[in-house]
């Protein structure tokens, strides 16, 4: 597994997604090293996208690739980039 991606990383527009995915993957593989998923600043993102630990877990287990689990986050009506931002 690669290394955590930056806090700003994007993915198409969504600014830390692919940090908070890279750490719900190490979470899950026990490869984290003091970097687990669920600390203030990743329930901050989820609380912006309207989604729970639970279904980002769900969608890293069923999703290998960030593109396959944003497509699904879109699916299940998270808010456009923009509106996050504001």
């Amino acid at each position: 597994m690669s290394e955590l991606r930056p806090r700003n990383a994007e993915l198409h527009g969504y600014v830390y997604l692919p940090s908070m995915l890279d750490k719900a993957r190490h979470t899950l593989a026990g490869t984290a090293d003091g970097y687990e998923f669920g600390c203030p600043l990743d329930h901050t993102c989820m609380a912006r996208l309207g989604i729970s630990p639970e279904v980002v877990i769900e969608l890293v287990t069923k999703h290998p690739d960030d593109q396959a689990v944003l497509d699904e986050l879109r699916a299940r009506g998270v808010p456009r980039p923009d509106d996050i931002r504001r």
